[in-house]
């Protein structure tokens, strides 16, 4: 992926930009990749910071798909 000039950009293209980085920590985090997925979480903040800088809400992050835990475990107790 292109390096980006962060401020330079318009907020449409922030927001879009925002949303495409946060997909890609996201796969990065699920295969492992930690020290690429803690570079784009970084931008994800510079990004975050530009669209307030121009005015914008940040979007919220997609919710995390919950999963049930695996037919063989015990489910998990409530306290």
């Amino acid at each position: 992926m292109a390096l980006i000039e962060i401020s330079s950009l318009t907020l449409p293209e922030a927001l879009a930009a925002l949303t495409r980085y946060r997909r890609l920590v996201t796969e990065e985090q699920q295969r492992g990749d930690a020290a690429t997925a803690a570079k784009r979480a970084h931008r994800v903040r510079q990004l975050e910071d530009r669209i307030r800088q121009l005015g914008g809400t940040i979007p919220a992050a997609p919710a995390r798909r919950q999963v049930p835990p695996p037919a063989h475990l015990p489910a998990a107790r409530a306290i």
